[in-house]
């Protein structure tokens, strides 16, 4: 008997897009599987363009009152069902072997409770990436909370979310604390989420990068990154993990994480409002994640490393032009 897996697509105003999503995953090679779209009261056609794929094993389900991003996420887990369960979003697409390489990884991994993939990032409304087909997708097992933190902390491989794989079982039974995490986290509870259900048992990693991860303006998570909390508040998960039980390389490659991050949510911060400088700076010196001459230091090497990166691509790009006009002098009349 096979196992029964169902996939909730979470939807809103983004038909074309969505059309794309759901094309990936009628091109899967696993096909064994259930997708109901989950549209928060959208005011595009979803139904009509769902109608035109004329797969029996799509279905939709439509709020009659948008219940926003994160309303729409806990209603897609409370319909969580079958043996597996997946929760994907409009804006982005997988590689066609996501789904047989996550369910060959529950199979030679029996007590995993999830699979996650890597991903690539797509801006804006580019196109899709094409996926390598020819390249094996391997893996890595982590075996529990504590070395799936260390893998997020050191910052190692682009860990996907919106396409992990849960086995419903465990989900279910860890249900209860998403409000708790929701409520501490708000859009940031992803990772803190994945750490409590690697409490349960071991959980795997596809390595090779099997789903796109589009980028843009109207994404709730950006919207985020003016509220400096809640990215503190997922460091400071990671410390109290770890407190009393660091190690050198592990605080080197925290203070490098979460200087990371903060200065990806105080840039934004910042784009928004950039009147807002003195509360940035007032905000880095109160913050207690990390110490204001370490997120100096670090960003200090992050800006020169930026800068040299770019100023080698305009230097190559000079050079390239000027041996095209060597190569290709222009004829005088």
């Amino acid at each position: 008997m096979s196992e029964r897996l169902l996939i909730i697509v979470l939807t809103y105003n983004r038909v074309n897009w969505l059309e794309e999503c759901l094309q990936c995953f009628l091109a899967q090679t696993y096909q064994d599987f259930r997708l109901v779209v989950l549209d928060n009261a959208s005011v595009q056609d979803v139904e009509g363009m769902i109608r035109k794929l004329k797969d029996p094993r799509i279905s939709l389900i439509r709020n009659e009152t948008n219940l926003g991003g994160l309303g729409n996420f806990k209603k897609a887990c409370e319909m969580a069902d079958g043996d597996f369960f997946m929760i994907f979003h409009d804006d982005d697409c997988a590689h066609p072997r996501m789904l047989e390489s996550q369910m060959r990884v529950f199979k030679e991994v029996p007590d995993a409770v999830f699979v996650m993939t890597g991903c690539e990032i797509i801006r804006d409304h580019s196109k899709m990436k094409i996926f390598d087909l020819d390249n094996a997708l391997s893996y890595e097992v982590f075996e529990d909370d504590g070395a799936l933190a260390r893998a997020y902390i050191a910052g190692r491989k682009p860990f996907g979310f919106c396409s992990t794989l849960y086995r419903t079982s465990i989900l279910m039974d860890t249900r209860s604390i998403l409000e708790n995490l929701i409520e501490r986290f708000s859009l940031c509870a992803d990772k803190p989420l994945l750490l409590s259900l690697a409490q349960k048992g071991p959980c795997a990693y596809l390595t090779s990068p099997t789903y796109n991860v589009r980028q843009h303006k109207s994404q709730d998570s950006l919207r985020l990154a003016t509220e400096v909390r809640y990215t503190r508040e997922v460091l400071r998960l990671y410390r109290e993990m770890f407190d009393g039980a660091w190690d050198p390389i592990t605080v080197k490659h925290f203070e490098r994480t979460a200087t990371l991050n903060l200065i990806t949510t105080y840039s934004e911060w910042l784009r928004r409002n950039p009147f807002n400088f003195t509360a940035v700076l007032k905000d880095i010196t109160k913050q207690d994640i990390i110490r204001p001459l370490t997120f100096l230091q670090y960003s200090v090497k992050l800006a020169v490393k930026y800068i040299c990166k770019h100023v080698y691509q305009i230097a190559k790009r000079f050079y390239l032009l000027f041996c095209g006009m060597v190569q290709n002098p222009r004829k005088l009349d």
